[in-house]
């Protein structure tokens, strides 16, 4: 559901953000594209979190999660990265912010 999506969002976006000063990040109300089948480029509502960093690039910092074990996969837009959190099961939040806390190089400390 929306709302699921929204709070998972926002959850993920404060574990982001609160782990180091350097990181931005918010939740952000996207639109998702559904592909092909009979309804070609349908979009559905998402929420997704909208990162960005002081000293690293959007392009940087997508590299980096694209070599994540497993690959996190998200797009660029307007300088930031978007991770739509639709196709990411809840059971795999954790995983996803330790990723993200790595790859954004946040300062050690509990989450």
């Amino acid at each position: 559901p929306l709302e699921e999506l929204h709070d998972r969002a926002e959850t993920l976006a404060r574990r982001t953000r609160d782990a180091d000063e350097r990181i931005k990040a918010e939740a952000v109300a996207v639109g998702a594209v559904t592909g092909g089948g009979s309804l070609p480029g349908t979009e559905m509502s998402s929420w997704a979190v909208a990162l960005s960093h002081a000293e690293k690039s959007a392009k940087e910092i997508e590299g980096a999660l694209r070599r994540c074990n497993p690959p996190i996969i998200g797009r660029i837009d307007d300088d930031r990265i978007l991770l739509d959190l639709r196709t990411v099961p809840r059971n795999a939040d954790d995983v996803l912010a330790d990723s993200l806390r790595v790859v954004l190089g946040a300062k050690p400390g509990p989450l």
